[in-house]
């Protein structure tokens, strides 16, 4: 029983894990929601500033208290003095791992509307 227990388990991590290795543009699981909230998911009210990076920029000097919990630093967003300033990947990066920039994007804005970082309401 307990080999099974563990390979189930086993089954579910590369099932979970598979789509982020997936070459090319392929979609994410259904349990991985990025959009926020009707409310937060409109056009900033001010300027965005949109910064390509790296993902290990990402974690270690614009974001480094931010939680990824997919494992990877796709972008992060903040908040100054009427500036949304995004730190993202390459769109094509944000591709390969199987998400649309377009959502990253939108999902970083509703961060600067005002969307909490507990991603409360996520759609």
């Amino acid at each position: 029983m307990r080999i099974a227990v563990i390979a189930a388990l086993l089954l579910i991590g590369l099932y979970n894990c598979a789509w982020a290795q997936t070459p090319g543009y392929a979609s994410p699981p259904t349990w991985v929601k990025l959009l926020p909230p009707e409310e937060f998911d409109h056009p900033f009210d001010g300027t965005v500033s949109v910064w390509i990076v790296t993902q290990d920029h990402i974690r270690r000097h614009h974001c480094p208290r931010a939680k990824f919990s997919m494992g990877v630093a796709l972008a992060c967003s903040q908040k100054i003095a009427g500036t949304c300033y995004i730190f993202k990947v390459p769109d094509d990066e944000i591709k390969q791992i199987g998400f649309d920039p377009d959502i990253v994007m939108r999902h970083e804005i509703g961060h600067c509307n005002g969307w909490g970082s507990d991603h409360k309401g996520a759609r």
